[in-house]
């Protein structure tokens, strides 16, 4: 029987993610929602940590997020934070 490898299964906060795409870019989470393409509803389940986002949309998620990393006005705010 082969064997199965392990995965590294690192928890990625998404309501984190989120806050801070919005603190980088000065969006309320409808803004947030209308500029990533998804409901609020959505958002707002993802924030309440209620759900969470498919492959495609952490996808997308995370690519939003280090565009927020890269803004050097926030960079105090998330500086501790890898995904």
């Amino acid at each position: 029987m082969p064997k199965k490898r392990k995965r590294n299964k690192k928890k990625v906060d998404i309501a984190t993610m989120l806050e801070t795409i919005q603190i980088a870019n000065g969006w309320t989470q409808y803004k947030l929602a209308e500029e990533m393409g998804f409901c609020i509803a959505t958002i707002s389940k993802w924030r309440r940590e209620e759900g969470y986002p498919n492959p495609k949309n952490l996808s997308k998620l995370v690519n939003f997020y280090k565009a927020a990393k890269e803004n050097a006005a926030t960079w105090i705010v998330i500086k501790d934070l890898e995904f």
